[in-house]
């Protein structure tokens, strides 16, 4: 469902060395896209596009060989639950460990139940692993089965595999992915509930994705600040917040449980855009100066000799020779 996790990456590096590729190769290949613990969403998307363009279908073999837990914490802490309604509520509160992007939810209807989950751009690969696995595992926890599955994507050529994975109607092209079950299914009693664990799971789950989009805010308002310094523009912390969906009193206080401050991002960013002008501008110090909103050259020059440890005069004679191998931002 998202590379962010530790427990996905190895789904999809599983599915890379089963399609007969070299998964330290291919990871070696995105650089830095790579951190601890997981991949980036982009890497994971292009891995997963590379699995099925290699084997077409691998993605349903992979979910019906993964050892039960694959899904990390949310799938531990839904299988403690006392009820499968409680399970899946349990899944879509802890979606964004899964997938960080992503938006989970359980509605019921007046017959039929839906686990949902929405996401323009999910890979097809990625779905069919997914809630496949997710299938099998509801299954075999609690004896229910789905009576459908939607798929917001299109009909591949051949659907003889997914047809057999779930064992269901399916459905192609719909608003949202999900899968329904009758809604009588939800009471069923999970043998393998445990009400302690299940507590300490929940708890630390929600504490792990508070954590994780605090950390999604940071990166997000550091974004929104070096997009409006390449602007030429100053960013304010009202208008970032609200691009961040949220309050100026929110975003600050986020920032300093982060150890950090929108005054600390905003020096980092307008010394890094300083940086990159200085190796692929013909922009003279004055005029970055400048474009930065510094009152006057020496300062920004105190500035970056702070920052960069060499004046900026220095740093461009230094540095220059990266212009050629790094596209034009000025």
């Amino acid at each position: 469902m998202d590379g962010s996790s530790s427990g996905t990456t190895l789904v999809v590096l599983r599915a890379l060395a089963r399609a007969g590729l070299d998964p330290d190769a291919e990871l070696a290949a995105f650089g830095p896209s790579r951190k601890a613990g997981g991949i980036s969403r982009e890497m994971y998307r292009a891995l997963w596009c590379r699995v099925a363009a290699a084997r077409p279908g691998l993605a349903l073999t992979v979910a019906e060989e993964l050892n039960a837990g694959s899904l990390g914490l949310p799938e531990f802490a839904a299988m403690t639950a006392p009820t499968l309604r409680c399970g899946l509520d349990v899944l879509a509160n802890l979606g964004g460990l899964l997938y960080a992007d992503g938006e989970y939810a359980l509605s019921e209807g007046t017959n039929v139940a839906s686990f949902e989950f929405e996401e323009p751009d999910a890979v097809p690969a990625v779905l069919e692993w997914s809630f496949s696995y997710l299938a099998r595992r509801i299954r075999e926890v609690s004896g229910a089965t789905p009576i459908e599955v939607h798929f917001g994507c299109d009909q591949p050529p051949k659907d003889e595999g997914l047809k057999r994975a779930f064992g269901c109607s399916l459905r192609f092209r719909t608003e949202v992915h999900r899968l329904v079950f009758a809604r009588e299914d939800l009471a069923r009693m999970l043998p393998t509930s445990d009400p302690e664990t299940h507590e300490v799971l929940l708890e630390t789950g929600r504490r792990r994705l508070m954590r994780l989009r605090a950390e999604g805010l940071v990166d997000r308002a550091r974004q929104l600040i070096a997009e409006s310094l390449h602007r030429e523009a100053m960013p304010r912390v009202l208008e970032v917040a609200r691009r961040c969906g949220t309050s100026a009193r929110a975003l600050q206080r986020t920032l300093a449980t982060e150890g950090t401050s929108f005054r600390a991002l905003l020096r980092s960013a307008r010394m890094e855009q300083a940086a990159l002008w200085l190796r692929t501008s013909e922009r003279s110090l004055t005029e970055i100066a400048l474009c930065l909103r510094y009152a006057e050259l020496s300062a920004f020059s105190r500035a970056f000799r702070l920052h960069a440890g060499v004046s900026p005069s220095v740093y461009r004679r230094q540095n220059r020779h990266l212009a050629s191998c790094r596209p034009i931002a000025g």
